[in-house]
């Protein structure tokens, strides 16, 4: 959620390696069964490369390795330097997450990834895109926002007193909670997502299968209004995170 480049510096400075993969995760598995009230989570560890003679079936664990969740998974296959180099990268994270007096969130970043999500659906929807129009153009106010709100805390003074940066960190935790929930599930705080893979903006995916039914149909309408509902809890989401960045710009002003 915004700490793409945190954690890219994290595995730098931490391993020595300047290539690298840091990629944003949109599935929810067992793993991030919090994404519903908006908790985000970030990871660091070490992948066999594709085509290693270790290399299995990627399913979470590992390192990729051919012996995850079998029989062969024993002793043998760890190896301490690889584990020594895994803890420095989690040590670093959390002693670097703990130690900011501003949380080290990219909220452009994140922006920039609903961005991405709303205009993917509405390439794939043309027929339908109407629907996605006002959660389209609250987006577009996101991302102006989120550079006005990262300017601000770039700018801000660090020196202020430790009250003012702790309602400052508060609000960012609860902008990026609205925004886990919104961009990563479909059922959001009050039921658990199946573990499965699913598009960001999890809600308006069923737009696509709108676009492939017969206009006009029973089940076509049904998906529709099931469509402009679901577009509406986005936009309340929206609407709240909006809130919270211009309450967040005016604090960092003060």
């Amino acid at each position: 959620m915004g700490t793409v480049n945190f954690m890219a510096d994290i595995i730098r400075d931490a391993t020595g390696l300047e290539k690298f993969n840091v990629s944003v995760r949109y599935s929810r598995a067992g793993d991030q069964s919090f994404y519903g009230i908006g908790i985000p989570s970030v990871g660091a560890s070490g992948h066999i490369p594709k085509g290693g003679p270790d290399a299995g079936v990627w399913i979470g664990g590992s390192g990729g390795g051919w012996w995850w969740h079998n029989p062969a998974d024993t002793v043998d296959k760890g190896d301490k330097t690889n584990l020594h180099r895994d803890i420095k990268m989690e040590a670093l994270t959390v002693s670097r997450f703990i130690n900011s007096l501003i949380l080290p969130f990219n909220f452009i970043d994140v922006a920039t990834d609903f961005e991405k999500a709303i205009t993917n659906l509405q390439s794939s929807a043309p027929k339908s895109k109407e629907i996605l129009t006002s959660t389209y153009n609250r987006i577009v106010k996101i991302k102006v926002k989120s550079e006005i709100l990262q300017k601000s805390i770039q700018g801000l003074d660090k020196s202020k007193a430790s009250k003012e940066l702790i309602k400052i960190n508060q609000l960012l935790s609860k902008l990026t909670k609205a925004f886990t929930s919104t961009l990563y599930t479909y059922t959001g705080y009050y039921d658990q997502d199946p573990a499965y893979s699913m598009g960001a903006l999890p809600l308006l995916q069923p737009i696509i299968e709108l676009e492939s039914l017969q206009q006009g149909s029973d089940e076509a309408g049904f998906l529709r209004t099931r469509l402009v509902r679901n577009a509406n809890k986005v936009n309340d989401k929206l609407d709240e995170s909006l809130e919270i960045i211009e309450n967040a710009i005016a604090l960092c002003g003060k």
